[in-house]
């Protein structure tokens, strides 16, 4: 699999092409180990803020730790996942309310909730996911928790892929609602 990094401002910086290992749990813990040579990691000054991640996938995540011994020839780095962030953001009613409400496409009811307080983080897709969520109600509950729990009560789930930018321009970490699929009849 084929690795990008990427600077602070989510700008493209390089193939990974010397990576040592990488380390990525997704629906455990949400975090990542990726231990690079130190002549690697000073070649392009990898710092806490940048970015790693594998295209169109949902492999990846931001550096915000970094482990070196002057013994080892190598320097850690560690962070959380897409998903791992997610979990780190709580839903939070607006001011005066006791529930933060949602309604609509499941993709809208989406950008309602990250909207509220993940930044720039995450592009919702303005498309029709063909998944009717009548209402919803979040309180005081991690992102991660609380969008998944919406889905998976409509048949759904969260897609999270990383897609790169066009020249000059940063990647984008795209969320959005996907029907399950079930295979077991066909396997």
């Amino acid at each position: 699999m084929e690795y990008i990094l990427a600077d602070t401002s989510r700008l493209e910086v390089d193939y990974m092409d010397e990576v040592v290992t990488v380390d990525v749990d997704i629906g455990d813990t949400n975090d990542f180990e990726l231990i690079l040579s130190k002549e690697y990691a000073e070649k392009y000054s990898i710092k806490k803020g940048f970015h790693f991640f594998a295209p169109d996938t949902e492999y990846g995540g931001i550096i915000e730790d970094i482990q070196s011994a002057t013994s080892s020839e190598d320097i850690t780095y560690m962070g959380y996942t897409w998903r791992g962030y997610l979990d780190q953001f709580i839903i939070e009613p607006p001011p005066g309310q006791d529930y933060l409400t949602v309604s609509g496409d499941a993709n809208s009811a989406i950008a309602q909730v990250l909207t509220s307080g993940t930044g720039l983080m995450f592009t919702v897709p303005d498309v029709n996911s063909g998944i009717r969520i009548p209402t919803y109600q979040f309180r005081y509950q991690t992102g991660l928790k609380g969008l998944s729990d919406m889905l998976s009560k409509y048949n759904a789930r969260l897609d999270i892929k990383a897609v790169t930018g066009g020249t000059g321009e940063p990647f984008s970490v795209v969320i959005q609602a996907v029907k399950i699929m079930n295979y077991s009849e066909e396997l």
